[in-house]
């Protein structure tokens, strides 16, 4: 009679132990940090508790060392360990989305590695308001060709130009995904991630973008659809710096410049800074061939001519420009 009992109690236990364990699970506080990365109890209320702040100065020390040795590899490792452990720390992504976008993509040892970490860096800065502002320059300084190099010009030709479109059909490809617009050039992605932000660098990397949105167009085909979207984020920039007269006048100077391309009617291109010059040689190259007015394309095979003199009398730096032209 007593085992017959006992089985029957074993019986009842097993029955109910099901739902009072989903019950006692559901009502559990959440595992601790640390233990869903690995770490053991011990190691995750350190994670959690006062010792949190030493933990993060000492993984961004750790970084710097990763970093300074190049050790790249463990580097992305270490900082996606950074981001587990402080997943709201906005500073810190915005931070560690940069590092990842701008350093490490110049420091991987292929452009496929290269995008891959500044995919990531990208994904990382989307998700922070500040971080919309380093894509913007990103888009700028990073993605192919840097066009803000104060020395070397945006290519439009040979092994430089074929490097850029590599780089343009990846950041299309993100931007797709990310804004779900497809065909997007290098600066409209930038402009996109600078949608609704009126600070007064957004106005500087909005004007940047814009300006160069247009020259980009009229070197490659000849036509601008977004030339008054580039004019108004000039207009717009202007005014914000009307209390700093010798740069509003840059820019206001800018603005003349592109409406006298526009026109069709360049004021003369050679006595600009380089690598301004180029930019605009280019523009009015790309209008003369689409319209097929020889005068202008007569102006900027002879603008690219001067330009070569005055870099390097001895080196034709432009050589694939200057005969396009011809």
């Amino acid at each position: 009679m007593r085992r017959a009992l006992a089985a029957l109690a074993i019986l009842a236990l097993l029955f109910v132990s099901g739902p009072v364990e989903a019950i006692l699970r559901a009502k559990a506080p959440p595992r601790l940090l640390g233990t869903r990365i690995g770490a053991g109890r011990l190691m995750s209320s350190v994670l959690t508790g006062a010792f949190r702040p030493l933990l993060s100065t000492y993984l961004f020390l750790r970084a710097d060392t990763l970093y300074g040795h190049g050790r790249f590899d463990e580097l992305h490792r270490h900082y996606r360990l950074i981001l587990s452990l402080y997943p709201n720390n906005i500073r810190a992504r915005e931070f560690l989305g940069w590092h990842l976008a701008f350093n490490l993509r110049n420091e991987a040892p292929s452009r496929e590695l290269a995008w891959r970490w500044a995919r990531e860096g990208l994904d990382i800065l989307a998700e922070t308001h500040g971080g919309r502002r380093e894509i913007a320059y990103w888009c700028l300084a990073q993605c192919g060709q840097n066009s803000l190099d104060p020395v070397y010009p945006m290519r439009y030709a040979g092994p430089d130009l074929e490097r850029e479109r590599w780089w343009r059909e990846r950041l299309s490809e993100w931007a797709q995904r990310r804004y779900a617009k497809p065909g997007m050039s290098r600066f409209e992605v930038g402009l996109e991630a600078l949608d609704g932000q009126r600070g007064i660098f957004d106005l500087v990397w909005r004007a940047a973008l814009a300006t160069r949105m247009v020259y980009d167009a009229w070197a490659r085909t000849g036509r601008c659809p977004d030339f008054d979207r580039a004019r108004a984020a000039l207009v717009e920039y202007a005014e914000a710096i009307s209390d700093n007269p010798d740069l509003a006048r840059l820019v206001r100077d800018d603005i003349a410049e592109l409406d006298s391309i526009r026109a069709g009617r360049p004021r003369a291109v050679a006595p600009r800074p380089f690598p301004r010059a180029y930019r605009v040689a280019m523009a009015v190259l790309g209008i003369g061939r689409r319209t097929k007015n020889t005068a202008l394309v007569q102006a900027a095979r002879e603008a690219l001519q001067r330009l070569d003199q005055a870099m390097n009398p001895d080196v034709t730096f432009f050589a694939e420009e200057i005969a396009s032209a011809r």
